[in-house]
């Protein structure tokens, strides 16, 4: 009974987003796409992002390689939620951005190894089924409390939007982050 209602809560805040959801989904899309397309000045900074990224977690295992994972997902998730406050402009440019990153590490990720495209797609389903949705959704939340200036009661929506928000962040972002994180440690274990 339990799950249930979670699962009813989590359909609940995704339609309680729906409009904002749509469009940072528009843009991560837009940006995944550009990202196979294959501009090597694009490829070669993603990649020299990505590498930093890694480096920090090589010589991480177990439950120091899953808090690393952890932390870093929520602060991104926290500062895109948060940072929405600033008319909703960063949520918008981080969907792009993360689609654009998303799409060059998988283009490369076929090009330079024997998986195909569709293999490198689905390499990233496991822990990416609860992290790419738990970010979208942070994203759409910020991108919705981005809409304070043009409420004609801005205090009220803010504090409103916020109680909501926070609640949503803690009961459906960190639960899919921790799964995420979990899956991915396993995922980067077995793989050494």
């Amino acid at each position: 009974m339990a799950m249930k209602k979670y699962i009813a809560y989590v359909v609940q805040s995704i339609a309680d987003h729906k409009k904002s959801l749509k469009i940072v989904l528009g843009l991560f899309l837009i940006g995944f796409f550009m990202g196979c397309l294959d501009n090597e000045t694009v490829s070669a900074s993603i990649y020299n992002s990505i590498k930093a990224l890694i480096d920090q977690f090589k010589n991480l295992h177990g439950i120091d390689l899953f808090m690393r994972i952890f932390l870093h997902n929520f602060m991104a998730a926290a500062l895109a939620t948060a940072s929405g406050l600033l008319f909703g402009i960063f949520p918008l440019i981080s969907a792009f951005l993360n689609g654009l990153v998303i799409g060059t590490v998988l283009t490369h990720l076929s090009a330079y190894t024997d998986l195909a495209f569709i293999q490198a797609v689905l390499s990233i389903i496991p822990h990416g089924i609860f992290e790419i949705p738990a970010f979208l959704l942070a994203l759409a939340m910020g991108l919705t409390l981005g809409m304070w200036p043009f409420k004609e009661e801005k205090v009220a929506f803010l504090k409103r939007t916020f109680n909501t928000v926070s609640s949503m962040f803690f009961k459906v972002i960190i639960p899919f982050l921790v799964i995420a994180a979990a899956i991915e440690t396993i995922g980067i274990e077995l793989l050494r």
